[in-house]
């Protein structure tokens, strides 16, 4: 019979009514067929029973684990495959088809599948998919989610462009604020020194400028002056 992993214990029971069938009743062979016929997903799940079975009785060792391992809820076993997956640089339908393609095989019910999913995505997204039907169309709704996704994104990214642009213009206007100020402080700084200049040159005297026409050395020493400097009306 064919394995699922969803009916264990009833393929168990099938496979033994062939045993039964044809007086198969030992432990090695019951091990050996079970081992042939289980698909590489269940046997992948057990490798501790296949590597190192049981002496005493491999055959229901085998059983015993592959229900075991094979009787988790949907859930748990969509969690446990798909924990660490999450959306990336993943659309929200590429996002599903890898988490499809991970189940491999497997059955399960697409409602635990679909809620996984829908936590992965954008809180914006899920808010719009967050609807209460229990028969979700699992591809129209992806569909759905990478519309929605693009437009957020072409949004955030002309908003983004747009605040750049702002900053920029406010940047441009800062500096030319700026420049022109700077003109302005050395332009006063040059009118300043010239007046200072002007100032000193008038208030700086040489020696033999006098009042009067009368040279300093006269003016100072009178008729004691030893030396003149022209022109001097002493």
């Amino acid at each position: 019979p064919v394995f699922n992993p969803r009916k264990a214990e009833l393929w168990f029971a099938r496979l033994e009514s062939y045993f039964v069938a044809n007086r198969i009743t030992s432990q090695s062979t019951k091990f050996a067929y079970a081992n042939s016929l289980l698909p590489d997903d269940v046997i992948e799940q057990v490798p501790d029973v296949i590597f190192k079975p049981d002496s005493d009785s491999p055959y229901d060792c085998l059983k015993r684990k592959v229900i075991r391992v094979t009787s988790l809820t949907d859930q748990q076993t969509i969690g446990q495959l798909l924990a660490n997956i999450e959306l990336g640089d993943n659309t929200p339908s590429q996002l599903k088809r890898h988490m499809t393609n991970l189940l491999g095989n497997r059955t399960v019910d697409k409602r635990p599948l679909y809620q996984l999913w829908l936590r992965r995505l954008p809180q914006n997204i899920q808010q719009i998919l967050a609807i209460g039907d229990e028969d979700v169309d699992f591809d129209r709704l992806a569909d759905i989610a990478d519309r929605i996704y693009e437009r957020t994104r072409t949004h955030s990214v002309s908003h983004i462009q747009s605040s750049l642009t702002d900053e920029i213009a406010e940047l441009r206007r800062t500096v030319d604020v700026l420049t022109k100020k700077i003109a302005q402080l050395q332009f006063l700084n040059t009118s300043h020194s010239k007046c200072r200049g002007r100032s000193r040159s008038r208030r700086r005297r040489s020696p033999s400028t006098t009042r009067h026409n009368i040279c300093w050395h006269h003016r100072t020493y009178g008729k004691q002056a030893k030396r003149c400097t022209p022109p001097c009306n002493f």
